[in-house]
């Protein structure tokens, strides 16, 4: 684990955090590793959780004002990010809620752990839904008129740079991120809440459930899908400036940097 993506995580840090000393990054990069080593623990010991301990463990703050939205019939799309347990905070919203829950996900190659992986994914009720078919699924979904919820990364690159890559500013570079999730929420009408993690202790977290967009934001006029999704990288930036070990950084997250595709 010592030297896992080693070159990928040091480039990363070092273009992100410019200002800060080698010194300095590599106690990034040191806490990083520790960091992930600690996910992947957790993940496992997850098999085991049961929903009061999965809700222990990853605490909702504001969970009130999605069960406001929701009571209004209103879909609710969270948009999070690889900071810290991603995963448990699937398996908590999954457990915290009694409406329909869908997450977003990509599957994995080999298709025995893609089934093995999906199954404990979807142990409390939530149903995922493979990336290259949400557009199609969450469309129809909406169709039913009823409140629902939904999970999103938003954070990793592109697969492909098209009309639906947008360039924000982000970590000190210019940093593509795929709008049109953001597009389909606001097509959909949905309230939207960036998820800001904060570690508590060791095993135990809070997710702050930021409001970003209400059923009262549609009455006022169209919501910009551009100034959204600069706004989810403005939060995001903030959440990794506050705990920059958290965040995924093996993760070749700039192989599109928009300077390649400047016209």
């Amino acid at each position: 684990m010592i030297r896992y993506r080693n070159h990928i995580i040091t480039t990363n840090l070092k273009k992100s955090f410019p200002n800060k000393t080698p010194q300095e990054r590599q106690q990034i990069k040191k806490r990083f590793y520790r960091t992930l080593c600690n996910t992947l623990f957790e993940s496992i010991q997850s098999l085991s959780l049961n929903k009061n301990q999965i809700c222990e463990r990853i605490v909702l703050q504001n969970k009130n004002m999605v069960d406001n939205e929701l009571k209004k019939e209103q879909p609710v799309i969270f948009l999070i990010s690889h900071c810290y347990n991603w995963e448990w905070l699937s398996l908590s919203i999954s457990a915290q809620f009694k409406n329909p829950y869908y997450f977003v996900y990509h599957r994995i190659s080999t298709s025995l752990f893609d089934k093995l992986f999906l199954n404990w994914r979807q142990k409390f009720g939530g149903k995922g839904v493979e990336m290259r078919n949400y557009a199609k699924f969450i469309l129809n979904l909406s169709k039913q008129k009823q409140a629902y919820l939904t999970l999103v990364a938003l954070d990793q690159s592109p697969p492909r740079v098209n009309s639906n890559s947008l360039s924000c500013q982000f970590l000190n570079q210019s940093t593509f991120f795929f709008e049109n999730s953001i597009k389909l929420a606001i097509r959909q009408k949905a309230s939207i809440f960036f998820s800001k993690m904060h570690k508590v202790s060791n095993g135990y977290y809070r997710c702050e459930l930021i409001p970003l967009v209400s059923k009262e934001s549609y009455e006022g006029g169209q919501i910009d899908s551009k100034a959204l999704t600069k706004e989810y990288a403005r939060l995001l930036e903030e959440n990794i400036q506050d705990y920059p070990e958290s965040w995924l950084w093996s993760h070749k997250r700039w192989k599109h940097h928009p300077n390649n595709y400047a016209k």
